[in-house]
């Protein structure tokens, strides 16, 4: 098996890069590349494959990648990609699974194997060869990283898979120049690209690639508690300010008709305070809080406008149906939609099913707000 490193093209953007690989029409959109059954170009190609990527059709994963590397600025000024071919001998014609797997080692040795990548299979030729289009924008980071030493730890894990896997085994080429020295125990701890593979360099270069992914794994976990972290605090800042407002909601009809203007911007400020943290919690969250909430004393309201002959309370009514209809997912507005259709047959104004309620900033400015009456 050779393994070699297409040089990078500056002018050539990844998405002609893919087309090649999947013989597939640069000019058509790659949403219809692998979509064409019983094309000629797809003879050449065996099989082909995406790997770290969100969509497993190779032409959709074309699009994700190449809007990745639209994404990050280094990459547009450079070539965000990373093209690797590996030759087979003549007659070899290794499993699917072997193909993954000799991919996955050939990319773990260059630290690329946990990058998005496109692969293909052709078998267009006599010598059958695999093509990987592997994006030099890291995932985790969205950095553009330059595997170092490619080319050397290309070889020593060539040689490995060939042992490994059966495979033919063949001439890897010099390296700066220099021909491979005949193998001794000097030259082989010396420089062991250039004779035997050494399996104790090998061990050592895998148990890095281990300790390093175990690193990465505990930031994410860190990050992710952090993250949990940071949520309960901003849901007990959100439980503490739904408790104010429902005490503020169930006060009102102990104070004065003369003061409850100011309890109502005193309620609209609880109010907006808890819409900021709602818009970061999750659907969940806000189901339990919505059922926290509960139903209100509205009877005592009434009560109290029946004694004092006031409209106070009708007023408040009105205000809470208006701010109700401006966003569905206050919890404040739920509960005041459910209380007014409790209190319709009360008031004497039942809105027809289907009818939309109006907002503030609609109709007639000028025009004086609806009145409510109780039915004695």
């Amino acid at each position: 098996m050779i393994v070699r490193v297409i040089p990078r093209a500056q002018k050539r953007t990844f998405l002609d890069t893919a087309a090649y690989v999947l013989r597939a029409d640069a000019s058509m959109s790659p949403v219809a590349w692998w979509r064409r059954r019983g094309d000629v170009s797809h003879r050449d190609v065996g099989a082909a494959w995406t790997t770290n990527c969100a969509m497993a059709d190779p032409g959709l994963a074309t699009i994700e990648i190449s809007a990745t590397h639209y994404r990050n600025r280094p990459a547009q000024r450079a070539s965000a990609t990373y093209h690797l071919v590996a030759s087979f001998a003549a007659g070899e014609n290794p499993a699917v699974y072997l193909l993954k797997a000799i991919e996955h080692h050939l990319l773990e040795a260059i630290g690329l194997a946990h990058h998005r990548r496109i692969t293909a299979y052709h078998i267009d030729s006599e010598y059958r060869h695999l093509h990987v289009l592997a994006s030099r924008v890291d995932p985790i980071s969205d950095r553009l990283v330059a595997p170092s030493f490619d080319r050397r730890r290309l070889m020593q894990m060539s040689r490995v898979l060939e042992d490994r896997y059966n495979l033919v085994p063949a001439y890897h080429g010099e390296y700066r120049g220099r021909n491979p020295l005949p193998p001794g125990p000097r030259r082989e701890s010396r420089d062991p690209f250039l004779g035997d593979v050494d399996p104790l360099l090998s061990a050592r270069l895998h148990a890095r690639f281990a300790r390093a992914e175990a690193e990465r794994s505990t930031i994410r976990r860190d990050e992710l508690a952090r993250q949990r972290r940071s949520m309960d605090k901003r849901k007990a800042a959100l439980l503490a300010e739904e408790a104010a407002t429902r005490a503020v909601i169930e006060n009102l009809a102990n104070v004065d008709p003369a003061r409850l203007p100011e309890a109502i911007r005193q309620l609209r400020q609880e109010t907006s305070n808890r819409r900021s943290l709602l818009v970061e919690l999750g659907t969940s969250e806000r189901k339990e809080i919505k059922a926290r909430l509960g139903a209100l004393d509205w009877t005592a309201w009434l009560e109290k406008e029946a004694a004092t002959g006031e409209p106070a309370i009708s007023e408040l009514l009105r205000q809470l149906q208006l701010r109700s209809t401006r966003r569905r997912s206050d919890v404040p507005d739920v509960s005041s939609q459910r209380a007014i259709r409790s209190l319709a047959p009360v008031l004497g104004r039942r809105r027809p099913s289907g009818q939309q309620l109006s907002r503030p900033d609609q109709g007639d400015k000028n025009a004086d707000p609806p009145s409510y009456s109780i039915e004695r």
